[in-house]
């Protein structure tokens, strides 16, 4: 589901063997999710886990490796990338990006505990207040995949923006500032926002703001900075 948790927090317990590994998916030889830790809460738990998911990375691309492009396709071996890049730069202790997850770690596991229940309702009434609009685009534009398009990538903005409204409610501005480099390197919103609808998006989005009176941080996450 989230980027974000996969990328700070998931570890699966897989062993990479030998060339036998190949009649096996990525997913089963090194992506075992039986084995879940739970969400860190002290610098500790954060370094047995980062330890853990750069064990699990490293057997990714032993696969790959040993087993040819294959058995990984393009997608998965871009998101490895995007994943390992992220992790390197929240578990090493001389960034920014780690000392403001370190200090947030009790608060964003009380958010992760939570976010679902909390943010299901909002996204929900969110996309419903927008709803009309949005068919009104596919009106204009006679395109249903456009709309399919602006939905998809609406969807998920708003729960981005869900997520970290109740991170800086809760956490403070370092949490918040946390969250969303997360989200902007892991590409959280951006794989699903390609350029053709984040204008509309981005549009949409100072609707909700007027609505909620609530400022939306993730907007930075559809280019509103270029």
């Amino acid at each position: 589901m989230w980027i974000l948790a996969l990328t700070l927090f998931i570890s699966w317990n897989g062993v990479f063997g030998s060339s036998d590994i190949c009649k096996e998916r990525v997913s089963t030889a090194c992506l075992i999710s039986s084995s879940r830790p739970s969400f860190p809460e002290t610098e500790e738990e954060l370094d047995s886990v980062c330890l853990t998911v750069q064990r699990q990375l490293q057997c990714i691309r032993n696969y790959a490796e040993t087993c040819g492009i294959e058995g990984l396709d393009i997608a998965e071996g871009n998101e490895i990338e995007v994943y390992s890049e992220v992790l390197a730069e929240v578990c090493r202790k001389d960034t920014q990006l780690h000392s403001n997850v370190v200090q947030n770690l009790p608060c964003l596991k009380d958010i992760f505990q939570h976010v679902r229940q909390q943010c299901q309702g909002f996204t929900r009434n969110a996309i419903n207040h927008l709803y009309e609009q949005v068919v009104n685009l596919g009106n204009e534009n006679s395109d249903d995949n456009h709309v399919y398009g602006v939905f998809d990538c609406l969807y998920v903005a708003v729960k981005a923006h869900c997520f970290v409204t109740q991170t800086v409610e809760k956490c403070g501005s370092r949490a918040k500032d946390a969250v969303l480099e997360i989200m902007e390197k892991a590409k959280l919103v951006e794989e699903e926002c390609p350029d053709s609808v984040q204008k509309e998006v981005l549009e949409l989005l100072n609707v909700l703001a007027l609505a909620t009176e609530e400022e939306v941080h993730v907007k930075r996450l559809l280019g509103s900075k270029k």
